[in-house]
């Protein structure tokens, strides 16, 4: 059966961009997952990082809309490449048999477009995490869908893929037309691991749009304090508390200087609560009654902004698990509001500087430094 799907666009930088804006769409299915479930252990490729802002606000273009664009490339080339190199394995007549698979390869290739768009891979990654998907379908059997947008997720079983990674398996099992095909994609040698094969030579020729960046019509946030942040803590892999101190202030200062003239008025009416504790903090201004609606959520967000960079503030050497339970209410809080009125932390820059400096309290070097995202 044939899907009915929009056109995307053909430009590359006004491709990104509405590509970016229809992750958006997604992310909110992982984290509503996320939060009724406690865990952070679904992945979300989805979720569009605070310091880039696609320029289209809004779209009506969907990633089933860019997995649909994608199938269709893909199927008239890999037809045309079989009919061109006949392949002892499958025949191109077979790929009328293959629907189910090629709308699986389509929307995970989106999947791991994603996640190269939103600074969560690289190129190589992405490819080489492809290559895993067809491989796990020829060998294991099975098809796996990492998130709730994947047409194999709503009747899947969980499966527990690593420590801090849950997806579901299919419940239809893949014919053997579709592995004999996936072992084609994947090839031509299926031991190799890595990004080189079959399958990235057919996606540079269908969409090579999905295989790398243009930022050309995305707001690029905070570029220069990410990258003294970047220049800081370059090759090294121990965040000492000096280098912490010195980020977290430099974070800081950005995110004074970025604050709005109502951002200030808020502050000023919240003044007298700001040393008070956490908990009776939040109790007093974050109670769920209060960010039930986004206009209350809104009306106190600079506070919790404010809050989160003077916990992480801190002096080291004080009561660390005191900070780090601060920081977990105040984050908990924040995750709560944005998932409850499905709002995207893009459209949020000074919050995400707010979240990072809470992340250079508690994160390893390099792990902080995969926060910062692309800075090139």
């Amino acid at each position: 059966m044939q899907t009915a799907s929009r056109p995307v666009p053909e430009r590359h930088d006004e491709y990104d961009s509405v590509f970016l804006r229809a992750c958006v769409k997604e992310q909110h299915k992982v984290t509503h997952l996320q939060l009724s479930e406690h865990t952070t252990a679904y992945v979300n490729p989805w979720l569009v990082p605070w310091h880039l802002r696609p320029r289209c606000d809004s779209t009506e273009l969907t990633v089933a809309d860019y997995s649909e664009d994608l199938r269709k490339r893909l199927l008239r080339l890999i037809d045309a490449d079989l009919r061109a190199h006949p392949s002892k394995s499958c025949d191109a007549r077979e790929l009328q048999q293959a629907d189910r698979l090629m709308r699986y390869v389509s929307h995970t290739v989106v999947q791991h477009g994603a996640a190269l768009h939103t600074h969560k891979t690289s190129r190589d990654e992405c490819l080489t995490m492809t290559r895993r998907d067809l491989m796990h379908i020829c060998r294991r059997g099975e098809y796996v869908a990492e998130t709730p947008s994947n047409p194999h997720w709503e009747r899947g079983q969980p499966m527990q893929l690593t420590d801090d990674t849950i997806v579901r398996v299919g419940q239809r099992k893949p014919t053997t037309v579709e592995k004999r095909i996936a072992q084609h994609l994947a090839g031509p040698d299926v031991n190799i691991r890595g990004p080189q094969g079959r399958i990235g030579d057919l996606l540079e020729q269908a969409q090579p749009h999905l295989l790398s960046l243009d930022t050309g019509r995305c707001i690029r946030y905070a570029l220069e304090l990410r990258r003294r942040l970047v220049d800081l803590l370059r090759e090294k892999h121990v965040f000492s508390a000096e280098d912490q101190r010195r980020a977290i202030e430099w974070i800081a200062d950005a995110w004074h200087a970025s604050l709005p003239p109502r951002a200030t008025q808020q502050l000023e009416l919240y003044i007298a609560d700001w040393a008070k504790p956490v908990p009776a903090l939040i109790e007093q201004h974050f109670s769920p009654e209060t960010i039930s609606t986004r206009e209350g959520f809104e009306s106190r967000r600079f506070l919790l902004e404010q809050c989160t960079i003077e916990r992480a503030l801190e002096t080291h050497g004080g009561d660390e698990t005191r900070i780090r339970q601060d920081l977990e209410l105040l984050f908990g809080v924040w995750w709560d509001a944005m998932a409850r009125h499905n709002l995207a932390l893009c459209d949020y820059p000074t919050l995400g500087l707010a979240f990072l400096a809470g992340n250079a309290r508690y994160s390893s070097a390099p792990e902080f430094v995969r926060h910062l995202g692309n800075v090139q």
